[in-house]
């Protein structure tokens, strides 16, 4: 739960406390999209497998901020699905 945790606190100081109730509405409304996006549902799964499984299989200590730099690279990735599934659901498709 610790690397969770610093990945949502993470997500919150990098986009100012915006980034994560937009990606909550932007994973929601891709959810509830019709099926001609349903590419979204695999985008949805791959975000949450990720997210789930590499903090379950990561162990690094994060108190090292050389090790917590290396943790925090891998964070990208799911701030880049989260992106995603907001500016679909945005109109711009």
């Amino acid at each position: 739960m610790t690397n969770l945790h610093a990945q949502a606190s993470s997500l919150m100081e990098e986009t100012k406390y915006l980034g994560a109730p937009l990606a909550v509405l932007g994973v929601l409304a891709s959810l509830q999209s019709t099926a001609a996006n349903a590419a979204k549902w695999p985008l949805v799964a791959a975000l949450l497998l990720y997210v789930g499984f590499f903090n379950w299989r990561a162990n690094l200590p994060l108190d090292n901020a050389l090790l917590a730099g290396v943790h925090e690279r891998f964070w990208m990735q799911p701030n880049l699905v989260r992106s995603l599934a907001l500016h679909s659901r945005s109109g711009h498709e």
